[in-house]
């Protein structure tokens, strides 16, 4: 991850399960980073241990693939599904042709068959 940071401070095998504010201390970004860094790390690894490597709700799941009516397009259903930790939630039903950043994608197959569609989960650093 690119950014100016003083440092990264995290380190999971020390289980800590916070940073303190010290009165007459000066505030550090790598303090800040670290309780969002611990913090990060337990709710990840909490759904983790909940729902296992991939698992979407009973309702309110998401990321279905179904065919469109004319059966020309596939639709990805609205909904919240969590990918290793990682909450991944699609705010309105889709269809896959028409998702923004679809890189290389060639139309569907037009033969029966059994196909593979994947969610490729990853968590990127935004900068100003």
């Amino acid at each position: 991850m690119k950014g100016d940071f003083t440092r990264s401070t995290f380190k999971p095998k020390k289980q800590y399960s916070g940073v303190r504010m010290q009165q007459g201390r000066v505030q550090l970004d790598a303090d800040w980073n670290e309780q969002i860094n611990i913090s990060s790390h337990r709710i990840n690894e909490g759904a983790r241990d909940s729902i296992g490597l991939c698992g979407a709700p009973q309702d309110g799941g998401g990321f279905k693939i179904d065919p469109t009516s004319d059966k020309k397009n596939l639709t990805i259903s609205n909904g919240r599904i969590y990918v290793d930790g990682i909450l991944c939630e699609n705010f309105m039903d889709i269809n896959i042709t028409d998702q923004d950043d679809l890189p290389d994608f060639s139309q569907l197959p037009g033969t029966k068959g059994v196909y593979l569609a994947y969610l490729d989960v990853w968590q990127r650093h935004i900068t100003a």
